[in-house]
């Protein structure tokens, strides 16, 4: 798909929504409730709102923090005084990912679902850069990727750990990644499930700005945030939609590279627990051949699957006894 050159873009330029299902709420009724704090603050060239997750204590994506976030951002879209939105974290990180007690109770799968908050956040018509310091995990990260920008701290973690609970990123962090990353770093990355730093993740592409360590950190990691916004509005900085970037590699290079990645994570040839892992391979290669509709389609038939296999149930099982 072809790129937009920046942001803000035109309000009757909007997009057709990608998922049928996606969840609607009228944005002049919306506001953001307790779980995410909204607040208006004014910078040198621009008002911005500010989203801040507030669900101690990793920030866990409930479903009351997924209807806050989407309405809070739906609100910010619709205010004609607000020029670009900045998503952060309150306490000690940006979010630890998904609720895991609701997998079991199926909130998780009730609506506002995490992709329609990802694809809310990356629809926005003005600049929304997530602000990150602390750990962003899992589904934390897929929300940050959502938006147009990443700002990171020196000492913050970035990961997608889904492999080890033997499922995959599940809010369109396979089809996202690889379009910021490429299909290698995408694959190294979500099937190791290891976190990354700022300096790394900045080199990858999946970071825009590191903000170095030192004194008012929070202050800063907003002011550079807002920075990136202003940027936008100026015209000075191309802020990115990721769903419509294309993996850089050629078709042929991709072809070579899931296999290849597939032959070391799977050498016998027997699965052995690599379910989730295979998978991932497979969601990979379809964000690099298919439009991001296609391919988020495919991530969520591959989630859907690993959710009730067997070697999902028994991790899961040990994440909670532990």
């Amino acid at each position: 798909p072809a790129r937009r050159a920046s942001l803000p873009r035109a309000k009757e330029d909007a997009r057709v929504p990608r998922q049928e299902h996606r969840t609607r709420i009228d944005p002049t009724a919306a506001m953001a409730g307790p779980a995410v704090r909204y607040t208006l603050r004014r910078f040198p060239a621009a008002q911005v709102a500010i989203l801040e997750l507030c669900n101690p204590p990793v920030n866990a994506l409930s479903k009351e923090i997924r209807e806050a976030l989407l309405q809070g951002v739906q609100r910010a879209d619709a205010d004609p005084d607000v020029r670009g939105v900045i998503v952060k974290g309150a306490g000690a990180g940006f979010s630890g990912g998904a609720d895991i007690s609701e997998f079991a109770s199926g909130r998780a799968l009730e609506a506002p679902v995490l992709p329609d908050v990802c694809d809310a956040l990356e629809d926005c018509s003005k600049p929304v850069v997530a602000a990150i310091h602390g750990n962003a995990m899992g589904g934390g990260l897929e929300v940050a990727m959502g938006c147009h920008a990443r700002v990171a701290a020196e000492g913050a973690t970035l990961s997608l750990p889904e492999v080890k609970l033997g499922i995959l990123p599940g809010a369109g962090g396979t089809q996202r990644l690889p379009r910021l990353v490429g299909v290698k770093h995408a694959i190294s990355v979500m099937t190791s499930g290891r976190p990354l730093g700022p300096a790394e993740a900045h080199d990858m592409g999946l970071v825009d700005e590191v903000v170095p360590a030192g004194g008012e950190l929070e202050e800063r990691l907003l002011e550079a945030a807002a920075s990136r916004i202003e940027g936008a509005l100026d015209g000075s900085l191309a802020l990115r939609r990721s769903s419509e970037l294309t993996c850089p590699e050629s078709e042929n290079t991709v072809t070579n590279t899931v296999a290849e990645a597939k032959r070391i994570l799977n050498p016998t040839g027997n699965m052995g627990g690599k379910e989730s892992a295979l998978a991932i391979c497979d969601a990979v290669a379809a964000a690099a051949t298919q439009p991001y509709a296609e391919g988020l389609r495919v991530e969520q038939r591959l989630i859907r699957e690993l959710a009730v296999s067997p070697t999902s149930l028994a991790l899961r099982h040990l994440f909670f006894a532990e």
